[in-house]
């Protein structure tokens, strides 16, 4: 790498973490972050109703059945309750290239759950899930609120401690790791919230 190219990288990267730093608002809503919290804390009281409907239904259509209910379910939380907070932003490639990459992250963690689900891992699904959020959030709270990076570390410590003692956890784990993923969220939208309005 020549200098000129070293140096245009590095203007590059300037250039993104600016534009980073100065559009947190296009990365988190605090408003639906809380609403996503509060969907999850519903999450235990949901499956143990889906658990007593789906009883004699197959293997894939309750996992279909589910996706689909909690997709609606988001989709209709984020639209009633948490409204956008910009509104036609004209977004530079830069920029867009990063809000690619937290879709393509939420993609992946979609399609690892589905996968985990249909091959039987679904008891692994939330230590992963908490390893990408974990990566997801380091990764905005380095140009945005730096108090997610600890949020972010509590999710990939977790997410791995649950998956090296996985034979060692009790069956109800599960409901304390998802209560904590809620109440964290729920915590993360009524700050970033407060430091918006602040």
């Amino acid at each position: 790498m020549t200098n000129n190219q070293h140096k245009e990288a590095l203007a590059q990267i300037e250039l993104m973490h600016q534009l980073v730093s100065g559009n947190d608002k296009l990365f988190f809503s605090g408003r639906k972050i809380i609403v996503i919290g509060v969907i999850l804390c519903l999450v235990v009281p949901c499956e143990s109703v889906f658990t007593s409907l789906l009883a004699g239904i197959n293997s894939p259509l309750q996992i279909l059945a589910r996706i689909a209910f909690y997709w609606v379910l988001s989709w209709l939380g984020i639209r009633i309750f948490a409204k956008k907070n910009v509104s036609n932003v004209n977004l530079t490639p830069t920029l867009q290239s990063v809000l690619t990459l937290h879709n393509v992250i939420l993609q992946i963690l979609i399609l690892l759950d589905i996968a985990l689900a249909i091959g039987g891992f679904s008891d692994l699904i939330l230590s992963f899930n908490f390893i990408l959020l974990g990566l997801l959030f380091n990764l905005f709270g380095r140009f945005t609120f730096k108090v997610l990076i600890g949020v972010a570390w509590s999710y990939i410590v977790l997410g791995l401690a649950s998956l090296a003692l996985h034979q060692f956890l009790p069956d109800w784990a599960w409901i304390a790791e998802l209560y904590y993923l809620g109440i964290s969220y729920v915590a993360m939208g009524v700050f970033i919230e407060y430091r918006k309005n602040a």
